[in-house]
Formats: C-alpha cells, sequence, structure tokens
C-alpha cells in the first residue's frame, strides 16, 4: 500500500494512526520472511534544529538530506522510503521488542530458528 499525497495533507500524528493496520503477512505462520525494520532515534540537542527525517506512517518516511551544488547554491534532497516498519522517536523500547524481537523468541521457544540482526550508531537503542 503507498501512501498518497491525500494522507500527507494530514497532520504526522493523525497519518501515523490512520495508516497504522498490522500487516497480515506479518502473522507468523512458520515461513520465512525477512523483515526491515527501522527505528529513528530521539534528537540530541545539537540535531532538534536540524532534523531531516520525518516518520509518516507506521512504513513509511522520508530522509530531507542537505546538499551543496559546486556554484555554492544550497538544496535539499528528498528521498521517500518504504520498510516493513518504522519506528519514529516517541515509540519506546518495549514496542519495537514487542512488535520485532518478542515474535522471534516465540519462534525459538517453539522449536523454530530465528535471527535478529541489529546495526546502528553507538547508543542507538539497538539492545
Amino acid at each position: 500500500k503507498s501512501v498518497g499525497a491525500d494522507l500527507l495533507a494530514f497532520p504526522e500524528s493523525q497519518v501515523r494512526e490512520k495508516l497504522y493496520t498490522p500487516n497480515p503477512k506479518d502473522q507468523r505462520d512458520g515461513n520465512s520472511r525477512i523483515r526491515v525494520v527501522v527505528r529513528k532515534r530521539p534528537l540530541n540537542s545539537k540535531e532538534v534544529q536540524e532534523d531531516v527525517i520525518v516518520v509518516h506512517s507506521y512504513n513509511y518516511m522520508t530522509l530531507h538530506e542537505p546538499k551543496q551544488r559546486v556554484d555554492t547554491t544550497k538544496y535539499v534532497e528528498k528521498h521517500q522510503y518504504m520498510f516493513d516498519e518504522v519506528f519514529n522517536e516517541e515509540d519506546n523500547n518495549r514496542e519495537v521488542y514487542t512488535r520485532c524481537a518478542k515474535p522471534l523468541l516465540d519462534t525459538v521457544c517453539a522449536g523454530g530458528h530465528a535471527t535478529c540482526f541489529a546495526y546502528g550508531q553507538t547508543g542507538s537503542g539497538k539492545t
């Protein structure tokens, strides 16, 4: 499901609530499935004024990359990404655990196999 322009007219908090419906494919039915999940970490005091990531929904985000041309003209390049799930800076560790790690542990406890690969900046909440 792609995010249409009509949804981008809503305030971000309403878009997240409006679009969040669990994907039926997320139900663990014993089939192998790779999920890619990202989390926007809370910004530190230096970064607050330069926030470049906007989380629009449970699986859609935009990165606004500041750039500079050879003639020193500044501009922003917009990159839009869709993932299986996107957590914003307000989502806590319990929510991330419940949606990402707990299903893997349930699979392992039921005799299955699972792997969780966490990648990110030091101190960004991988543990």
